[in-house]
This record gives C-alpha cells, sequence and structure tokens, in this order.
C-alpha cells in the first residue's frame, strides 16, 4: 500500500528550475529548485550531505519579489553523476496559509512562463484520466490563462478540461483554428457565454458549418441563436429545423420568416 509520504512525493511537479537557499547546520548554501509542487521539491547545488531529515529552505521567484521559508523533510539524496555534489529531494512539512499563498504564487509564476510540468511530463497516447489528473495538478486560474494563450499540444490538453471557465478560454486563443473551434462548439456542456463568444467572432464569419452548430446548440441563447440565423441562407436554414431538441420559439420564428417554397422538403 502507498503510504502518505509516497504519495506526496509522486505528487506532479513543475519543472522549476528557481533560486532555492538550503539552511543547514548555521550556514546557508545557494541552490536550484529543479522541480516543484505543492508537496516538495529537488534541490541541486554545491549541498553538503545532510546528516539530519529535518532541513529548512528558502524558496525564491526568478524576479526576486517572492520568497518563501519553510520547514522540510530529507526524503532521498543522491549524488549528482555531473558535479558530484548532493542533490536532495524535499517533502515539505505543514505550510500555514500565509505558506501555502506564498507557495501558489510561486507556482503560478512557473506555470505561466512555460507548459506546466503536470502536462510537460503527460506521455504520448495520454489517457482523458490521466490528462484530467494532471490538468488538476494545475490551479484553475492558471489553466484559464493558459489556455487563452496554450499553443496546439497544451490545447489538445486543455479541451479535456472539465473546468468550463478554461474551455471559454480556448475559444479566446488567437492561435485556434476552426476545426478546433467546431471540437468545442459541439461540447454540449459549454456555456452560453462561450457560444455567444464563438458566434460573435470575426474569424469565423464565413463558416457556415459553424454558425449552424452553434444556433442549434442546446445552451444558445435566443437572441445569439437568432442573430445567427438571419446571416444563413434558405439552404442552411432547413438543415437547422432538422435539427432535433431545436428551440421551439426559433423555430416557430424560422418558418414566419421564410416562405414555403423557400423551405420546401424541410
Amino acid at each position: 500500500m502507498r503510504t502518505d509520504s509516497e504519495s506526496k512525493r509522486n505528487a506532479h511537479r513543475v519543472q522549476a528550475g528557481i533560486p532555492a537557499t538550503l539552511h543547514y547546520q548555521e550556514r546557508d548554501y545557494p541552490a536550484n529548485a529543479q522541480s516543484l509542487s505543492r508537496t516538495g521539491t529537488l534541490l541541486r547545488g554545491e549541498l553538503p550531505w545532510p546528516s539530519t531529515d529535518d532541513i529548512e529552505i528558502t524558496l525564491r521567484s526568478v524576479s526576486g519579489d517572492l520568497t518563501l521559508r519553510l520547514g522540510g523533510r530529507v526524503v532521498h539524496v543522491y549524488q549528482d553523476g555531473e558535479s558530484g555534489h548532493a542533490r536532495i529531494g524535499v517533502e515539505f512539512k505543514e505550510l500555514d496559509a500565509n505558506q501555502v499563498k506564498a507557495l501558489e504564487s510561486i507556482l503560478s509564476r512557473v506555470v505561466e512562463a512555460r507548459m506546466p510540468g503536470p502536462l510537460a511530463l503527460l506521455a504520448h497516447g495520454a489517457s482523458v484520466k490521466e490528462i484530467r489528473q494532471a490538468l488538476d495538478e494545475i490551479p484553475i486560474p492558471h489553466r484559464i490563462t493558459l489556455a487563452a494563450r496554450a499553443q496546439l499540444q497544451e490545447r489538445k490538453f486543455l479541451r479535456h478540461d472539465t473546468n468550463l471557465q478554461v474551455l471559454e478560454g480556448l475559444a479566446r486563443n488567437p492561435n485556434i483554428s476552426l476545426m478546433e473551434i467546431k471540437v468545442l462548439a459541439r461540447m454540449p456542456q459549454i456555456l452560453p457565454s462561450t457560444v455567444a463568444l464563438m458566434a460573435e467572432d470575426r474569424r469565423w464569419d464565413g463558416d457556415e458549418e459553424l454558425k449552424i452548430i452553434l444556433c442549434t446548440h442546446p445552451r444558445a441563447a435566443l437572441d445569439v441563436a437568432e442573430a445567427l440565423t438571419a446571416k444563413l441562407k434558405p439552404v442552411a436554414v432547413r438543415k437547422v429545423l432538422r435539427s432535433p431538441g431545436l428551440n421551439p420559439v426559433l423555430k416557430t420564428r424560422l418558418l414566419a420568416r421564410f416562405n414555403t417554397r423557400d423551405l420546401q422538403g424541410w
């Protein structure tokens, strides 16, 4: 059975590379926190081989404006093959509220700087369950921020996010393709505001198929759906009228807008 300590050590870590200091036996040793999570870090540098389990460390943001001093327990030590110095795996002791807040801030700086570690470590062909577990390791505000600027591989992961604001962030992404937008548009769980956002995005003005998908979406507001159908030709309106679950009010208004000959055969 996996122990609590083992679970903490196996938490997803962000590849950090931020400045750190090891406080040990009344001396300070500059170090680099190579990886970082909410539960621990891996220190590398000209470090002593610790003879005790309890140590203290300080973490710093790259810019130096955020610092966090906290206690830790040494969980493993091994010799760096390149330098011969010790590399020390540290499990954080229980953090108070202020320390948790500071750690989240430092983590967010790292996450926003590159593809988050939990995503970068996903194997090719990872399952949806594995992707969602990795996403859950990243704070929601940072997933939303990432979605709005993510590159293709990150977007492939993020479209499996269960948070609807993250999906809306993807819809705002300036690099997202029409094919990806159609995948989002077919998700029944997206927010009405996400449907409206895609409907109003001028990038997709010329695509009639997307307009049909959006105006027949179960979460499309009536005014959004009407505005979309106003841009459709009668042959496209016939496709809308054949859509199962079409808003009955929209159906009535469409039938009233077009004459019988235009809609013959719908």
